[in-house]
Parts: structure tokens; C-alpha cells; sequence
């Protein structure tokens, strides 16, 4: 079975016709913040690390398909709503694991030449507040 996500409380693959997800990237860990002195006269660094994650980043590579220039389009409207504001994210592959998401970036679908598909790149920032694995 295919990888779905759920985003807000509804489904990617339910909610936006013709979409597939092709590929995830997700942390195996999060980043710490550094906090790194460096003192005059002396080699190196001293690192007083608080050990406070940093957000990160999980990024979706999505197909959508339809019988149409028009339909793709559409689709590809229903996919900016979906992805509009924050909310929890999971993915049916680790339904335990619940990630508080948002996506700031632009989503640029990149069509073929018949205009009956586009693939894209979806990038959620998380809040490190969860954990990444």
C-alpha cells in the first residue's frame, strides 16, 4: 500500500485527486543548537550546549496526475489549499509518530509536456517540540 499523510486531520491521497507520494526525507534526528565561545588567546572553542532541538525540516516528493491540462490545474489548486496553515502531521507509515507542521516555502509543480502530470516538492518545517524519529 501506498504511503498517504495526513495533514490537519485529512488525508493527502482522499483529499487531493490523482496525487502520489514518490518520496520522504525525515530526519533520523534532529539538529541541537550550538552554543560555541571562543576565547581570545586560546585554541578551539568551549561549547556550553544546552542540548534544545532545533525545528527541521521533512520534505514530500508528490506526483499529481489527471486526464487534462484543466484537471491537473485543479488539482493542483486543491493541493495549495490543503497545505495551507498549521497542524499535525502524520504519515501511515509511523501513524504513532505526530509532527506539528507547517509549510512556509512556495510548492513549484513541474509538468511534462502532455500537461497530464506535475511532480513537486513538499517542504513541512516542524517544530522540534516533537521529536523526528
Amino acid at each position: 500500500m501506498a504511503t498517504d499523510l495526513t495533514f490537519k486531520g485529512a488525508s493527502l491521497r482522499t483529499s487531493v485527486p490523482g496525487i502520489s507520494i514518490t518520496g520522504i526525507a525525515r530526519p533520523a534526528r534532529p539538529s541541537y543548537e550550538r552554543n560555541k565561545v571562543v576565547i581570545p588567546g586560546k585554541n578551539g572553542t568551549y561549547d556550553f550546549g544546552n542540548n534544545r532541538k532545533e525545528d527541521f525540516l521533512i520534505t514530500v516528493e508528490v506526483v499529481i496526475e489527471a486526464d487534462s491540462a484543466k484537471n491537473l490545474q485543479t488539482r493542483i489548486g486543491t493541493l495549495s489549499t490543503f497545505l495551507d496553515g498549521k497542524g499535525n502531521l502524520v504519515f501511515s507509515d509511523n501513524p504513532s509518530k505526530v509532527y506539528t507542521a507547517q509549510v512556509y516555502d512556495e510548492v513549484v509543480m513541474v509538468g511534462d509536456a502532455t500537461a497530464r502530470w506535475a511532480r513537486g516538492l513538499v517542504v513541512f518545517e516542524c517544530d522540534a517540540g516533537g521529536d523526528s524519529g
